[in-house]
């Protein structure tokens, strides 16, 4: 609290940060703050759409930060410059915001670099910097599949992406209706989609990452020609509801697979096997209390594992 005012901002940096087991209770300790503070309660998040986020979320109103404009980096760029008293071309401040990739810290962090002991910047400083690989977040990525019919940017831009082609194949799957209101459109992408997914299938399958490349090429380009034209509208991109009950069931699975690993010792079959054919049988028996009884003391079950073989 300040000393001369009775207000203050409270603030949690990274709020996606919070982990599963070791932080378990975190996110509603973090929902009673918000109920109980007289104050504003501020949330940061690299991934609002976390799926561990999901109750949070419907307490926030979400504010998405962007990358910054290129025109406010040069001109950030060049009051620095004034003030520490450096000469440097205006063409080449815009070329340092323009590698920095919409990101300013980057962009002050390679002019300081840069700059270091001169008093005057050249071209040739530039290229002693070298070129950064700037990650591109998720949702500028289904802008340039969803927005544009350049077959090679749409396929380009999967190079810098901060989430890997399976991921991306479900936002895809997710917000293909959401950008594209044609049904002939929505059934092209669609079909495309399914193509790309058989070379997914041939992946797993036969574990050869040579068909990861026919993947995204069908994948981000055919969604990008698949429509006549680009349809200027804001999209609102929503996560995959698929990844999203991933994350809901993640706990369960991994404790179904636990209990799975306590029975194979005794059973002499792979935990697979067990979750396939041994766990639908195990809930019948579990109908009948004598039954449940030898269950629970032949594999030395808890009451929460005989839950989880009840509900898996």
């Amino acid at each position: 609290m300040s000393l001369f005012r009775k207000g203050k901002i409270i603030l949690i940096d990274e709020v996606d940060g919070i982990s599963g087991r070791s932080d378990r209770g975190g996110v509603g300790a973090v929902i009673d703050v918000i109920k109980g503070s007289k104050f504003p309660v501020v949330l940061t998040a690299n991934d609002a759409y976390d799926p561990r986020l999901r109750s949070l979320r419907r307490h926030c109103q979400l504010i998405k930060f962007g990358s910054v404009h290129l025109s406010s980096m040069t001109k950030r760029l060049a009051d620095i410059c004034e003030k520490e008293g450096v000469e440097c071309e205006r063409d080449l401040l815009k070329k340092i915001g323009r590698e920095s990739g919409g990101d300013l810290r980057s962009a002050i962090n390679d002019l300081e670099s840069m700059a270091r002991g001169k008093k005057k910047l050249e071209r040739e400083d530039l290229k002693a910097m070298g070129y950064r690989e700037s990650k591109q977040d998720i949702f500028e990525v289904l802008k340039v599949i969803f927005k544009t019919r350049n077959v090679r940017n749409s396929i380009g831009i999967m190079r810098n992406a901060d989430k890997d082609p399976d991921e991306i194949f479900w936002w895809l799957e997710q917000n293909i209706t959401t950008e594209y209101e044609d049904p002939k459109e929505v059934a092209k992408a669609f079909d495309y989609l399914s193509v790309a997914d058989t070379f997914r299938a041939k992946i797993r399958t036969r574990q050869n990452w040579r068909f990861r490349k026919y993947m995204i090429d069908i994948m981000c380009g055919g969604i990008s020609v698949a429509k006549k034209e680009m349809y200027r509208k804001f999209s609102p991109y929503r996560p995959p509801k698929r990844l999203a009950m991933y994350g809901v069931t993640k706990v369960q699975r991994k404790g179904i697979k636990e209990v799975c690993g306590k029975m194979k010792g005794k059973l002499h079959v792979s935990s697979r096997v067990i979750m396939k054919d041994y766990l639908p049988m195990f809930r019948f028996i579990m109908k009948n209390k004598e039954w449940k009884e030898n269950l629970e003391k032949e594999f030395g079950l808890d009451e929460e594992e005989l839950k989880l073989i009840r509900t898996g």
